[in-house]
């Protein structure tokens, strides 16, 4: 009896477990990688993510397909058997020029890695050497880079007798060690190695290397079909996919020892020694950690300007270049020679797939505007204007001291405060970069050089006549360029921290008059700011004026993003120097704090005093 009691009751637990047994797993979303070559370091991201269960945690079934001879990543995407390709930008641009709209959805690769290695005994030491050579190129999209750079430096009149013969390179580097070739293409984390291994030595070898000539195309990327990106289902578990990938790439990077290891299980035949190179050279290429994957639009305007001022080759017409350049600015244009690249008014590039991978808050302003806003204002005129109000700055820290007759280390002190003090604080506050000031060394220079030569000039020197004649016009000019060069600086560090609106003016604030209040408190001044002065409120007015204006930039044709966000930084400067002037012809002041009915008049107080 009590066996049945015992059966009967352990007949519902029973059933339970047939029942989770018998369950199949949840199913798992699949996504199809199509690999450009071979398993090799050069993927090791990937592969990691797929060893560690990444790819299983996000819910995913990810099935990496090898490339290599023979395989077509075009007709792969096209077809439907691959999700997702990993493809060079010269290859997939040319993928587009044939009607095949593909999207970036994430850049691996944020250096070059591409190069020529030559004989250096066939005499060629210099890119103009290559004149009526043999160079080994590698088929497809990827002659696009050496054509255009071999162009740069021989084929400057035109002259396409005197362009070096280009031969199928095809696999490993046979064509160099038989002497087949004058030179061949190689990539720095594999042929370049191949070349040391098979015993040829650097004092045989001559190597250009295309990114230190600023020829580096973007390459291994991300890209998937324009058409796919409007299924939500697809959109979903894609950046499912990124999330784990850049989680892996991560990894990979922290440790491209380990990663090696890896493939050398995935791959016995493969090198170790070999592929421990490769994935520490990748692990460089790929770069900081903290922008695995982001597609860099400065370095994709390198290749607009690369292929814009080429001349027209034996390979490539201008028609076909114009639409590389259309694609990447997003144009739509067709013509008999050149059929469109795009499909309805898809982009190039999306980062929307990237920012909800990582979970980035894009902020108030596009990352097209800010990543346009930030190349514009690395222009050699705008950091010339920074560096001269870094001067003007500094020579009001340098006066302070003078006045109070410091010594050297004191006029270093007060020179540095006006000039980076504001900046530094800036940096402090709300970047968890390292501060300005440490990773560009010119201006802690130029606040030396401005102490040191102040100093010695106020104690053993004299002025030159003019100079002390004109010394407060110059104050003036450096002072007002400073003033409008660090509203904008403020402004754009705060739009690039993706910070809240009412912190851009903040910001310019900050950066303008930070030092100046600095300067006031170390030597115990009381700040002319706070008794009425007009200064920082005009910084605060800049940076409200920037931000509206580039709010604006999404709504401006994408032809015009450059010119009106270059437009709203000359028209914050102006308006910072114009009121400035304003200010100080008509001797404007801020209203101060009175308390009225709590002050006592002169004759109350004699009267209690009596």
């Amino acid at each position: 009896m009590q066996r049945c009691c015992f059966s009967f009751l352990a007949l519902p637990f029973l059933l339970v477990l047939v029942l989770v047994l018998a369950t199949p797993a949840a199913a798992r979303d699949t996504v199809r990688l199509q690999l450009r070559w071979e398993t090799q370091s050069q993927f090791m991201g990937y592969y990691i993510a797929q060893q560690h269960g990444l790819y299983e945690r996000e819910g995913l079934q990810v099935i990496i397909v090898p490339g290599g001879p023979g395989i077509d990543n075009a007709s792969a995407v096209r077809n439907g058997l691959a999700d997702v390709i990993v493809e060079w930008l010269p290859t997939a641009l040319e993928f587009r020029k044939q009607g095949l709209p593909l999207v970036n959805i994430a850049q691996i690769f944020q250096e070059s890695s591409l190069g020529i290695v030559c004989h250096a005994d066939s005499g060629i030491y210099h890119p103009s050497d290559l004149r009526q050579r043999t160079i080994g190129v590698w088929s497809g999209g990827t002659r696009v880079p050496f054509t255009l750079w071999i162009n740069n430096f021989i084929d400057e009149e035109g002259d396409q007798s005197s362009m070096p013969m280009m031969v199928n390179q095809g696999l490993g580097i046979d064509l160099f060690n038989h002497y087949i070739a004058d030179c061949i293409s190689v990539t720095s984390y594999n042929e370049f190695w191949l070349l040391l291994n098979s015993g040829v030595s650097l004092s045989d070898i001559t190597r250009f290397d295309f990114a230190n000539n600023d020829f580096g195309f973007l390459e291994d990327g991300l890209y998937v079909h324009a058409s796919r990106l409007e299924d939500a289902k697809f959109r979903d578990k894609i950046e499912r996919f990124l999330r784990a990938t850049i989680e892996g790439w991560q990894i990979a990077k922290d440790d491209p020892t380990a990663a090696a290891t890896i493939i050398k299980q995935l791959r016995p035949d493969a090198d170790l020694t070999h592929q421990t190179r490769m994935a520490h050279e990748v692990a460089r290429l790929i770069g900081p950690r903290e922008t695995i994957g982001l597609f860099n639009l400065d370095k994709s305007q390198q290749t607009l300007r690369i292929v814009r001022a080429s001349e027209e080759s034996q390979l490539y017409t201008p028609s076909i270049r114009e639409a590389w350049a259309s694609a990447l600015l997003n144009k739509e244009e067709e013509s008999a020679d050149s059929p469109s690249l795009l499909t309805g008014s898809e982009r190039f590039w999306t980062f929307d797939i990237y920012n909800q991978a990582i979970g980035a808050n894009p902020g108030i302003f596009s990352v097209e505007s800010k990543y346009i806003l930030s190349g514009l204002l690395a222009n050699r005129w705008f950091y010339l204007l920074d560096i001269i109000g870094t001067i003007g700055f500094g020579l009001s820290g340098l006066l302070r001291a003078q006045e109070r007759r410091y010594d050297l280390w004191g006029a270093l002190v007060l020179t540095s405060m006006p000039a980076v003090g504001g900046g530094t604080l800036r940096d402090v506050l709300i970047s968890d970069n390292t501060p300005f000031i440490f990773s560009n060394p010119i201006y802690i220079q130029i606040v030396a050089l401005i102490a040191v030569v102040g100093f010695l000039a106020a104690k053993y020197g004299r002025w030159p006549n003019f100079f002390r004649r004109n010394f407060e016009r110059f104050h003036f000019v450096t002072d007002l360029i400073g003033m409008m060069a660090f509203t904008v600086i403020g402004a754009k560090v705060a739009i690039l921290a993706n910070l809240e609106w009412f912190w851009i003016p903040i910001c310019s604030a900050l950066t303008c008059a930070g030092g100046g209040v600095l300067l006031d408190v170390v030597t115990g001044r009381e700040p002319r700011t706070f008794r009425g002065e007009i200064y920082e409120e005009i910084a605060i007015l800049g940076g409200l004026l920037m931000a509206l204006l580039l709010r604006f930039s999404d709504r401006v044709p994408l032809d015009y993003v450059n010119q009106w966000i270059a437009f709203s930084v000359i028209a914050t400067m102006v308006f910072v120097a114009v009121v400035r002037i304003v200010v100080l012809k008509t001797g404007i002041k801020s209203p101060l704090i009175i308390v009225r009915h709590m002050l006592i008049s002169e004759e109350e107080k004699k009267e209690r005093e009596a």
